[in-house]
């Protein structure tokens, strides 16, 4: 994911086999790591960019969803978690965040959003396979690409 000059991914340290997010500056081509709280092992974890945030949602098996935001790159303790969603009657996949901070998800082929000021769930009247879905933001630009 690339946000603020900078690309995010989930790594692993060698060491621990800790779950990390990676990022990497772009201007001064510096990686930088930042930890998660320990106690979410176990955990899918998707890294999104939430209302100008970088944001982890988190999932497992007890069909909770965990959104949390990162207030400083580098610094594991900044980590805030803000919503639990749940427990849900059936597993969700998260596929995107849109650009007035919706929530997309996959429910068993149903697209659905989540609304984070009213806490509701809709069901958006779209289809989608379970594990090849994905919901991205486009931006028109006016420079060339190659």
């Amino acid at each position: 994911m690339y946000f603020n000059g900078m690309c995010h991914w989930w790594g692993y340290e060698d060491y621990h086999k800790e779950e990390v997010l990676v990022s990497f500056n772009f201007s001064d081509e510096v990686f930088i790591t930042t930890h998660t709280n320990p106690n979410y092992c176990g955990f899918v974890k998707h890294v999104m960019v939430l209302k100008d945030c970088i944001s982890m949602i988190e999932y497992n098996n007890f069909f909770n969803l965990y959104i949390s935001v990162l207030g400083e790159i580098g610094v594991s303790e900044s980590w805030t978690r803000l919503f639990r969603i749940g427990p849900l009657q059936d597993f969700i996949k998260p596929i995107g965040v849109g650009k007035n901070g919706d929530i997309f998800f996959n429910r068993g082929g149903n697209i659905e959003r989540f609304n984070l000021n009213t806490c509701m769930i809709e069901d958006i009247g779209f289809k989608g396979k379970i594990q090849s879905c994905q919901m991205v933001i486009y931006d028109n630009s006016i420079l060339p690409i190659g």
